[in-house]
């Protein structure tokens, strides 16, 4: 309904630049159904500004009551505590491994099965129950941080 085609190359959300998909997730995220977003974007090399108006996933403008969510069910993916050895051999204080990873907000943010989650919104993450306490009600934009077991350490975004 905005106008984005196949092929456009979304530069701007706001004032925002974006250069990556989980740039831009983490920038839609901040915002909520029914609210009123300017996008810039690059169609056969130029740039042209679009209006839209967010949905839900049904389809709606109002932001319902958030309800229980069925966590790993949304994430795509379920969490599990990691070892004191891995503690030990990546010099951190606690995480959850993402593991069973399959189609949902992780996969589609580019979170690979392995990351373990060290921070979710900047709390720490002591094992895989904080994971699911944190995000159960969650709504509005998070951000996920951690490390994979070869040392590098990676921080994704997106809108639950």
């Amino acid at each position: 309904d905005a106008g984005i085609k196949a092929g456009d190359v979304i530069v701007k959300v706001g004032t925002t630049e974006v250069a990556n998909v989980p740039e831009l997730q983490e920038q839609v995220s901040k915002y909520r159904p029914g609210d009123k977003l300017g996008l810039e974007v690059v169609r056969d090399g130029d740039s042209k500004n679009l209006f839209l108006t967010l949905r839900d996933r049904d389809g709606g403008t109002v932001l319902g009551k958030v309800v229980e969510k069925n966590v790993a069910r949304i994430l795509g993916a379920q969490v599990s505590d990691i070892s004191d050895s891995e503690k030990a051999t990546l010099g951190i204080a606690g995480g959850a491994k993402v593991t069973n990873l399959e189609r949902g907000k992780f996969s589609a943010s580019g979170i690979e099965s392995g990351f373990i989650i060290t921070e979710v919104d900047g709390r720490p993450i002591a094992g895989a129950d904080d994971v699911s306490i944190i995000l159960k009600n969650k709504s509005g934009g998070v951000l996920i941080e951690g490390i994979y077991p070869n040392g590098d350490k990676a921080y994704y975004g997106f809108g639950m």
